[in-house]
C-alpha cells in the first residue's frame, strides 16, 4: 500500500543545514508538506521557499507553542539544531554534546509528544551520542523508536576521495563501480567512522598505506572543513547534500510500501540505529560480530513505516583482518558514546 501523502518536518530550519536541506527537501516531487521550525528564522525560510514552483505545501514556525501544529501528522522528522558558534571552542565529541543536547532533547520532548510515531532522523551533531540519548527517551515512555542517526556524509565522502585516490594513480575507468562498492559501518564520529570497501576488484587497487589514508581522511573530513571555514562552521552544505540522500531514499521506500530493500539498498546506505535483538534475530553474521553492542551504523532494510527490518550483511564475510580491527575499535568508542548518552536522560524525568 502506497502512501498517499508524506509530511517532512526540519527543526532547525533557518540554520546553516537546515535551509539548503529544506531546498532539497522542497524539490522532491514525493513530499507533499514540509513543515519547518527554527526559533530564529522558521516564518523567512517557509516565505523564500513558498516562491518555488513545487507540489508541495510549505509551513513555517518560530514559536514553540507552534511545535504541535509543525509536529502532528508528520511521517518524518528531521533534527538539525545546532547551538555552536564557533567550532574552534570544540576539541572533542564530549563537548560538542555538552553543547548541543539540551536544544536536542527539547525538540524530542516535543516530537514525543506530538509525533511519536515519526521517523526521527538525526542531522544534529554528535550523532553518536544524540541517537542513543533520544531513543532513550521513547524507551523511558514505552515507545517503540524509530531514530536514524545520518552517517551518509561519511558514505558521500568515501566515494569523493577514493575516486580522487584512484585518479592519482591515474585509475580513471572505475568511477560507475564507486558508489555500488563502499560501505560506511560503525558511528559517525572519528575512528567509529569505518569505511569498507566491498568490491575486491577495487580494494585490490589500494596498498595498505593507501587503504589507511583513505580510512584517516573519511574520518577526519569535518576537521578539514571546520578548518577551511576558520573555525566559522562545519560541514554545512556537504551534510545538508547527504540529509537529503538519505531522506529520500527514506521517503522513496516508505511511499512504495517498503517492498525494495529499503534505505540501505544499493548504494549502501547506512543509519546509526539501536541494534535490537529483533533485527539481530533476522541477521545471521552480522548478529556474531555486533554482539554487546547497542548502536551501530549498518546497511538497513525498512519497511512502510519506516521501521528497520533487516541488515544488509552480504559484505561481511569478505571482510579482511584490518577492517576487523578497526570495527573492533569503532564498537569501543560508540559503547562509549551510547553510556554517556543515555545515562544523560536515565532517572526520573527525561
Amino acid at each position: 500500500m502506497e502512501l498517499e501523502t508524506m509530511k517532512v518536518a526540519v527543526l532547525g530550519a533557518a540554520n546553516f543545514v537546515g535551509q539548503p536541506l529544506s531546498l532539497l527537501l522542497k524539490l522532491n516531487g514525493k513530499i507533499n508538506e514540509l513543515a519547518l521550525f527554527d526559533k530564529k528564522g522558521g516564518y523567512g525560510v517557509c516565505a523564500d521557499l513558498s516562491h518555488i514552483n513545487r507540489n508541495c505545501v510549505v509551513s513555517g514556525y518560530e514559536k514553540e507553542e507552534e511545535l504541535s501544529k509543525c509536529l502532528k501528522g508528520s511521517d518524518v522528522v528531521v533534527i538539525c539544531a545546532n547551538s555552536v558558534g564557533d567550532y574552534k571552542e570544540i576539541s572533542d565529541e564530549e563537548e560538542l554534546f555538552a553543547k548541543n543536547n539540551v536544544e536536542v532533547k527539547k525538540l524530542a520532548r516535543k516530537i514525543i509528544e506530538f509525533s511519536s510515531n515519526a521517523v526521527v532522523v538525526m542531522l544534529s551533531e554528535p550523532v553518536d551520542y544524540l541517537v542513543p540519548m533520544v531513543s532513550e527517551m521513547f524507551s523511558k515512555r514505552r515507545l517503540s523508536s524509530k531514530v536514524y542517526g545520518i552517517s551518509t556524509l561519511h558514505l558521500v565522502r568515501s566515494e569523493v576521495f577514493l575516486r580522487e585516490l584512484l585518479h592519482k594513480k591515474g585509475i580513471t575507468d572505475r568511477d560507475e563501480e564507486l558508489r555500488s562498492s563502499l560501505r560506511v559501518l560503525g558511528g559517525s564520529c572519528g575512528r567509529s567512522i569505518v569505511p569498507v570497501i566491498v568490491n575486491s576488484g577495487l580494494k585490490e587497487l589500494l596498498s595498505c598505506e593507501e587503504y589507511f589514508a583513505f580510512v584517516e581522511h573519511v574520518q577526519h573530513g569535518d576537521e578539514e572543513v571546520v578548518a577551511a571555514k576558520g573555525g566559522r562552521g562545519s560541514a554545512t552544505l556537504s551534510m545538508a547534500y547527504a540529509g537529503n540522500r538519505f531522506v529520500s531514499k527514506l521517503v522513496d521506500e516508505m511511499g512504495s510500501g517498503g517492498v525494495g530493500a529499503g534505505a540501505g539498498a544499493g548504494a549502501g546506505e547506512s543509519a546509526y540505529v539501536r541494534v535490537n535483538k529483533e533485527l539481530l534475530s533476522r541477521s545471521g553474521a552480522a548478529a556474531q560480530w555486533l554482539a554487546g553492542v547497542e548502536y551501530f551504523a549498518l546497511p538497513m532494510s525498512v519497511d512502510a513505516a519506516g521501521v528497520a527490518v533487516s541488515v544488509d550483511e552480504s559484505f561481511l564475510a569478505g571482510l579482511g583482518a584490518d577492517e576487523m580491527r578497526l570495527l573492533a575499535g569503532a564498537a569501543e568508542a560508540v559503547k562509549h558514546a551510547a553510556s554517556k548518552a543515555e545515562n544523560h536522560v536515565r532517572g526520573p524525568r527525561l
